[in-house]
């Protein structure tokens, strides 16, 4: 049985019996993992809410079963859990991770990436740009996750083309129409030119269509809450 500590963000946690949790927690030195954990004196449920950042330790045995002995949070959050509206594009942040990443792979980059990003939602004091944190949020993840769309826009090449990433002459059921086209291109491509043109809500909705063809998310169960409390 080896034992090891990682940086990890708490992503799910599921009752198994009493006490007995599982946890699906996203590491920074191997990735996404399961583990289970029983909670004692040292190990409370304050300590198990998800998007917690903490030093964890573990223990796997040989056929590769996680347990969870220690953890430590890093970070506490000043208002992420009481703030609705942070609170709404943090459940957004937490269900995109977990239903895209699904493998045992260390990824240094991704994971500073969103830890850094709960920590800047943590600290924003501008509800009036709020709006736009999730789409930030999206538009790196996207471009971490490598399937940046190509910057080919042009007359002849109107239509955004989901399943590949690119801009195609002739629409067909996997584009988008020219209109929602050229928002994604002035988006990923001419932001600061056109920020003012660009409609918060109809980026996201874009987005994450995008994200069904790519990263296989088929539906945000937290999308719907975040229009209504925060666009």
């Amino acid at each position: 049985m080896d034992i090891f500590s990682s940086d990890s963000i708490l992503l799910q946690k599921t009752l198994y019996k009493d006490f007995k949790y599982i946890l699906k927690i996203y590491t920074k030195d191997f990735g996404l993992i399961t583990a289970d954990v029983l909670l004692n004196h040292q190990i409370q449920h304050a300590h198990i809410q998800p998007l917690l950042l903490a030093k964890v330790q573990y223990t796997k045995t040989k056929t590769g079963k996680y347990s969870v002995l220690q953890i430590q949070p890093s970070y506490i959050y000043r208002d992420i859990y009481s703030d609705i509206k942070k609170n709404c594009i943090a459940q957004a942040v937490q269900e995109i991770i977990i239903k895209s990443i699904s493998h045992e792979q260390s990824d240094n980059s991704l994971f500073l990436f969103i830890e850094d990003t709960l920590k800047k939602l943590d600290t924003h004091n501008n509800e009036s740009n709020l709006k736009n944190f999730l789409i930030d949020f999206l538009k790196q993840y996207i471009n971490l996750m490598g399937i940046s769309p190509y910057n080919n826009y042009s007359p002849e090449f109107p239509y955004f083309e989901l399943q590949d990433g690119r801009f195609v002459s002739t629409q067909s059921i996997h584009c988008l129409n020219k209109e929602d086209s050229i928002q994604i291109y002035l988006f990923f491509h001419q932001q600061k030119q056109t920020e003012k043109s660009l409609f918060p809500i109809t980026i996201t909705e874009l987005l994450v269509r995008y994200l069904k063809y790519h990263l296989n998310i088929n539906h945000l169960d937290s999308l719907e809450l975040v229009k209504e409390l925060v666009f």
